[in-house]
């Protein structure tokens, strides 16, 4: 079947409206896209024994982000592989420089560590709560810089592209995202 999809394939180029074939597997579309950002990496998290342990903010001490750059990251079950979560962090001002988070502790990690996305407390606090409702035990996450030279594409847009992706091989957002 035909879609439409972003053109992340080349540099600099941002979504172009060209009618593509889809006939690529999802995870060769996301690794294309995602290998083009030369900063990056992944930590992985493990769940804490103990409940006690949760109000300790273990995730910003392992969490290796950048605090002054924009991008996107992604959470993946260690075990199966299976993405749950794709988020960005940052955006474009009218003047097309970036803009980074600086509440918290700044940039990709001040969103991977302080981000609302289970409700209304810090990601540090309710993500293992989270993965013990899941019955995950542990979870890898990637981080990508998308505002770098030479490569300079808006997280959001690098994110809309991945989700999209994904909703196109899945018919659904990965578990953890809400919306789209």
């Amino acid at each position: 079947f035909r879609v439409f999809i972003c053109s992340v394939f080349a540099l600099g180029e941002f979504c172009d409206g060209v009618e593509r074939e889809y006939m690529v597997v999802e995870s060769v579309i996301m690794e294309e896209i995602l290998n083009k950002y030369s900063l990056q990496d992944s930590f992985i998290y493990s769940l804490p024994e103990e409940v006690e342990t949760y109000k300790l903010n273990r995730l910003r001490s392992i969490c290796n982000a950048p605090i002054d750059k924009c991008g996107i990251y992604l959470f993946y079950e260690f075990e199966s592989n299976r993405l749950l979560y794709i988020g960005c962090s940052g955006h474009i001002k009218k003047d097309g420089k970036e803009s980074v988070r600086k509440s918290g502790c700044g940039g990709i990690k001040g969103r991977i560590v302080n981000g609302h996305q289970f409700g209304k407390d810090e990601r540090w606090k309710s993500l293992p709560i989270k993965m013990k409702e899941n019955g995950i035990d542990k979870i890898r996450i990637e981080w990508y810089v998308t505002w770098e030279n030479p490569i300079f594409h808006s997280p959001i847009y690098v994110e809309s592209c991945l989700l999209q992706t994904y909703l196109d091989k899945h018919k659904k957002l990965p578990d953890w995202n809400l919306k789209f």
